[in-house]
């Protein structure tokens, strides 16, 4: 899977996608993978300004669906 490079604890009442951008605001990476949880406009868009692949499956009540790679997401669900 990966290697854990920092913890951040949330509040158990939220969405950990609150907790993206200031656990990933210094880390650098090529890519974003990660389910269809964080499927958000807002984190594809800030992700992809800093220049990352961003591969999230669009939630099942998406209206405008999004196309992800989804050969990247089984690896990296290790399908």
């Amino acid at each position: 899977m990966g290697n854990l490079v920092k913890f951040v604890l949330l509040p158990g009442q939220r969405h950990d996608l609150i907790g993206a951008p200031l656990l990933l605001a210094d880390v650098g990476f090529e890519a974003l993978i990660t389910d269809k949880a964080c499927d958000s406009n807002e984190l594809r868009a800030q992700f992809q300004a800093r220049g990352a692949t961003v591969v999230i499956p669009p939630r099942s009540n998406r209206v405008e669906v999004i196309e992800y790679d989804s050969g990247m997401y089984r690896c990296w669900r290790g399908r």
